[in-house]
């Protein structure tokens, strides 16, 4: 199997557990909609905590390529924790995904591992210092394969 998360134009859907910051689970839903062409190559997407109120949390990276073919370079601005920098790393089956506020108050990463061409799981944790904030774990399917503008 090979990667299409984060290499191809695609959606992808997301559904799983959130835990906030005492351990607490809650049901959460999500959309990333990866975009790559000649000029830019982004992704944006949200993540959705479905309390009594929902929560969406929106996230916008631009993605650019390093000299190693295996690891990518990633901005984003999250209004929560403000302008991150990170990296994916592909290996194997996985893509790790590690990221620092440019303030370096908060930082934490993501794995995703590749279940099947249109599948991941993806476990993650996000810390402020040493204070886990919050973590996930949801499955990713693609929405549709190719997607056009």
């Amino acid at each position: 199997m090979r990667h299409l998360m984060l290499l191809e134009t695609m959606n992808w859907i997301a559904s799983g557990i959130y835990f906030d910051e005492h351990g607490k689970e809650y049901k959460v839903n999500g959309q990333s909609k990866v975009k790559r062409d000649k000029e830019r190559w982004s992704i944006s997407g949200f993540m959705e905590v479905l309390l009594d109120t929902p929560i969406k949390f929106y996230n916008d990276y631009e993605v650019e390529p390093t000299d190693d073919n295996c690891i990518l370079k990633w901005t984003s601005f999250n209004p929560g924790l403000g302008k991150l920098c990170g990296k994916f790393s592909f290996i194997d089956d996985a893509i790790i995904s590690d990221f620092v506020s440019e303030d370096e108050k908060y930082s934490g990463f993501e794995v995703l591992t590749l279940l099947n061409e249109k599948t991941y799981k993806a476990i993650g944790i996000c810390f402020d210092g040493e204070k886990r904030i919050s973590s996930w774990s949801v499955i990713l399917k693609a929405d549709n394969v190719f997607c056009k503008e």
